[in-house]
């Protein structure tokens, strides 16, 4: 049991971690502004479109061979390099955009203040970079949207109960589920490229197990239904992870032959409270891939527990931008 929870926790974290940005730059920083300029990149709105590495490996007298080698090698697109020079009285900062392909120099960046005020030199260098990759690349600078969105979602996977008398009965098969969800333009900018948003889900789903082959020679058919109110986390425009609680209702039926004696049938129906963890990724705006793992507790004399993981696809029918 512990075994396949960590390793469907691995799983749901090497998806949030895919890296399917459109453009990655990589940055090497002068030695004033190592640990600044690529945070302060990282901290301007690019609409999800562009990502930032500081690239500790190589330094700012490196030949441009060296770079474009590196590049290649960690798939950036652009690497920005410079030089930064002080005198008694300011400092000033050259940066450069260097095109991997045409191994040339697009674009220049300058910039110069006090010589206290290294950070403020780095706002100023990184504002100019993000004006310029913007009007290159059309994307919106400023603006952000709310948007109204319908899920269609379609999963499957693993089921079993925790309670150890049930465990030791029942081996959980299978599982499938069906849902729809909603998100009612409640977005809201978290740091500069996150947003987080709220979501309720319908969701029903059927659920096969069987008797233990030491046990009873027994069946088990449900169907389960669900309505989770749903906190999401958008690192990216593509990435989601999603935390859900909500209400429960299964029914089930549960057919066993104990030793010695004629088969049995019985009607189960129960309520109870779900709650789950779901990574999502969308490898184009209407289509994604989803996982996660969650438990429901339901409300019986022996309050029966169980887990489950899921592997599914996510279907994004509608999504509109709400009016200001």
């Amino acid at each position: 049991m512990k075994k396949r929870v960590c390793l469907s926790a691995l799983l749901l974290m090497l998806i949030l971690s895919c890296k399917l940005y459109a453009l990655s730059i990589g940055v090497i920083e002068p030695d004033s502004l190592k640990g600044i300029l690529t945070n302060d990149l990282r901290n301007l709105w690019f609409d999800n479109a562009i990502s930032f590495e500081e690239i500790t490996e190589l330094d700012t007298d490196c030949s441009a061979a060296e770079m474009t080698l590196h590049a290649q090698r960690s798939g950036f697109a652009f690497i920005i390099y410079g030089f930064l020079e002080k005198d008694d009285s300011k400092c000033s900062a050259e940066l450069r955009l260097l095109n991997v392909d045409s191994r040339k120099t697009d674009k220049f960046f300058y910039a110069s203040d006090e010589l206290d005020s290294i950070p403020r030199l780095s706002k100023t260098l990184a504002s100019h970079i993000h004006e310029y990759l913007c009007e290159r690349f059309s994307i919106n600078e400023t603006e952000f949207k709310r948007f109204y969105k319908l899920d269609l979602t379609l999963s499957g996977g693993y089921w079993t109960y925790t309670y150890p008398t049930w465990a030791d009965l029942f081996l959980g098969i299978v599982n499938s589920r069906i849902g729809m969800e909603f998100h009612p333009a409640l977005d809201f900018k978290f740091r500069k490229n996150d947003t987080i948003d709220f979501s309720i889900a319908f969701n029903a789903g059927y659920r096969y197990g069987k008797g233990k082959d030491d046990r009873y020679n027994a069946l088990f058919h449900g169907t389960d239904f669900s309505l989770p109110i749903m906190f999401n986390w958008n690192p990216t425009e593509i990435h989601s992870l999603k935390f859900g609680i909500g209400p429960a209702f299964q029914l089930g039926f549960v057919k066993w032959t104990p030793l010695y004696e004629d088969e049995e049938m019985k009607k189960i129906y129960q309520w109870g409270i779900t709650s789950f963890i779901e990574g999502r990724v969308f490898l184009t705006r209407k289509f994604g891939f989803s996982m996660g793992v969650g438990g429901t507790y339901y409300f019986i004399n022996k309050n029966v527990p169980e887990f489950s993981a899921n592997i599914g696809v996510v279907f994004t029918p509608c999504k509109k931008a709400a009016s200001r």
